[in-house]
């Protein structure tokens, strides 16, 4: 897909590194007129683009919006396929729910929808995820992995730990707990859902759906939630740039969705354990969809990715989906 206009001026602006483009130059690379081109830096400018102009010298940019939207996101990626292409939305039900839809209309591999804000964000269970407006990170991944779907559940703790990664990078160190939830000192920083669409023994399409708190600050978390979460900013006490955020998150779940479909689920899961300080050698408590709860004390992660739990009798019983409470 070849880029959107005003990717390509942003993108141009920001190779400068603050010296001048001259609106010849942008129109001459574009295809447009330098009338044209003034139009899109005023649009530019409206979402909060610093682009400063004079007559016989052109353009150059003198700052970014903290925005997701294509022409902040797209320079950034490093990746060969993730989120290739990008979507952006200001707001949507769920960016799940998007890349679903464009899934079903036959949308490619590694299409990334990223939204501002969600209105029915959701986590496990159906439950809501808080997810106000340019604050926080919301993007879905569809995928299209050529396995049977009993293969699929495990891609979760391999997702898991690219997350990790990814904040660790930006400062964070973040434990996992298992299969799906990102924590730092106990408290949610970001979960993780995959949902696929399968026929028979083959899978259609999956897709990764992850939210990382950002930016949201404590006094506006619900109060519900302010002893059970946490964002970047309160853990670093410093805001952070969600586009960075997203291009070092959606480079890692690529590599490691690669190593998941080349090695198996075995390095992954290896590498949630290690990680894993959050529910191993802990007593928990295992909700099922459709079991009874399970209580007992979580010893190990197998290498298919599945929960070794020993239960009050002292049998270790292997749980492979369900949700653990501390």
């Amino acid at each position: 897909m070849s880029p959107r206009p005003d990717e390509t001026i942003v993108a141009r602006l920001r190779a400068g590194a603050g010296a001048w483009v001259s609106g010849q130059t942008l129109a001459h690379e574009l295809g447009l007129s330098r009338a044209a081109v003034a139009k899109r830096v005023a649009a530019l400018r409206l979402r909060g683009f610093q682009i400063d102009a004079q007559a016989r010298r052109g353009y150059r940019l003198l700052g970014l919006p903290d925005s997701l939207e294509t022409a902040v996101l797209v320079p950034l990626l490093h990746t060969r396929w993730a989120g290739r292409p990008l979507e952006w939305v200001e707001s949507c039900s769920s960016t799940s729910d998007v890349a679903a839809e464009r899934a079903r209309a036959g949308a490619p591999h590694g299409l990334c929808v990223v939204a501002e804000a969600q209105e029915r964000g959701r986590g496990r269970a159906g439950r809501v995820w808080f997810s106000p407006p340019r604050a926080n990170l919301y993007l879905s991944l569809l995928v299209r992995p050529p396995l049977p779907p009993v293969r699929v559940p495990p891609l979760a703790l391999a997702v898991g730990v690219a997350a990790a990664e990814a904040l660790h990078e930006q400062g964070l160190a973040v434990d996992l707990k298992w299969p799906n939830d990102l924590l730092v000192r106990g408290r949610k920083l970001g979960g993780i859902l995959i949902e696929m669409a399968s026929e028979l023994e083959r899978v259609s399409f999956a897709v990764i759906g992850i939210g990382v708190n950002v930016n949201v600050e404590a006094p506006a978390l619900p109060e519900e939630l302010r002893d059970r979460a946490t964002s970047m900013a309160i853990e670093t006490g410093h805001a952070h740039v969600r586009a960075q955020v997203a291009a070092c998150l959606l480079e890692r779940v690529e590599a490691w969705y690669e190593r998941f479909l080349a090695e198996g689920p075995g390095p992954a899961a290896r590498a949630f354990r290690a990680a894993a300080q959050a529910t191993l050698g802990r007593r928990v408590r295992v909700l099922s969809d459709r079991d009874a709860p399970i209580e007992g004390v979580a010893e190990d992660i197998s290498d298919e990715g599945a929960l070794l739990l020993r239960d009050e009798s002292g049998r270790v019983q292997t749980i492979v989906a369900g949700e653990v409470v501390l």
